[in-house]
């Protein structure tokens, strides 16, 4: 290409050029045997180079339509939103637990499995201070 082409020339002539390989791509990947190319590879190949220099082909057009300053981009997408069904929900049964009531839980469900005790002699809350107490019987209990 000679240097006195104009950019809008010369990206003409270079999208002319891919828009042309692609259709010989395209002819290349039709002509072959699906006996020689038992599992499309050759195929696949072939149209994939053809995908490559149409994709080339559409990089240039968009080059191209900048340069002669003729590349608008206009979208008008009209969508209804549709706000999703409300669901009833029954009260307190599916709200997230607080921590407080975690630890309820944990406290009652502890006394009523291992027996464990969270008040001192006291009555002072004693949970998650200091070891809870011996479980015997268990599996990693060592045998005396």
């Amino acid at each position: 290409m000679s240097t006195s082409m104009s950019g809008a020339a010369s990206l003409e002539a270079e999208m002319e050029i891919c828009q042309d390989a692609a259709r010989k791509a395209i002819a290349r990947g039709d002509a072959i045997d699906p006996a020689q190319d038992e599992y499309g590879h050759a195929r696949s190949a072939a149209h994939s180079d053809a995908l490559r220099y149409m994709r080339m082909s559409a990089k240039l057009g968009l080059s191209l339509s900048k340069l002669k300053g003729e590349h608008t981009l206009r979208i008008h997408k009209t969508e209804t939103v549709k706000s999703p069904p409300s669901v009833e929900r029954p009260p307190g049964r599916l709200a997230a637990p607080s921590p407080d009531r975690f630890h309820a839980a944990w406290k009652k469900f502890t006394r009523e499995t291992f027996g464990w005790d969270w008040q001192d002699e006291d009555g002072n809350e004693t949970m998650g201070q200091g070891d809870p107490p011996a479980i015997s019987g268990g599996s990693n209990t060592p045998s005396s």
